[in-house]
């Protein structure tokens, strides 16, 4: 069962990692559209409360 759990381990950190890279770049292209630091922030803070809020933000970078 050990193999089990080294494959398992590679596939969270692989997932993670992806899930980081998609974040980071969501930020890049917020701060390319102009947002400040502080706006960014407030985002990312109301981004797990707020679906319509996360919709509009991302619709926005897609329009881009």
């Amino acid at each position: 069962m050990k193999w089990y759990k080294s494959i398992r381990s590679w596939y969270l950190i692989r997932k993670y990692n992806r899930a980081i890279r998609i974040l980071d770049n969501i930020d890049w292209q917020l701060k390319d559209l102009g947002w400040t630091r502080h706006e960014r922030r407030r985002f990312w803070r109301e981004y797990t409360k707020s679906q319509a809020r996360r919709t509009d933000v991302l619709n926005q970078i897609t329009a881009k």
